[in-house]
């Protein structure tokens, strides 16, 4: 399991839609909102998943950054060859 925790800054006019979007997803649980910004946690299987999905919040209507603020990845397996000696 990977975790990790993003704010979401978004226009004004589309901060409601952006956020029950936000709220229908399983993956994604919003810890708290201010002013046009929303903490978001991710629970995902790979950093790969959270780099799409937060690609995909990015790319929503009325998003203008998403910034990673912590990725907790010590569970992901990687490849032995991956790992130097």
């Amino acid at each position: 399991m990977v975790i990790a925790s993003i704010v979401v800054n978004c226009t004004s006019d589309q901060f409601e839609e952006i956020k029950k979007w936000i709220g229908k997803k399983n993956e994604l649980e919003i810890v708290q909102t201010m002013d046009q910004k929303i903490a978001v946690v991710i629970e995902a299987d790979s950093t790969e998943s959270v780099a799409v999905i937060s690609e995909e919040i990015n790319s929503l209507n009325g998003v203008t950054s998403v910034e990673i603020v912590s990725h907790f990845f010590e569970d992901e397996i990687f490849n032995s060859s991956d790992i130097p000696n």
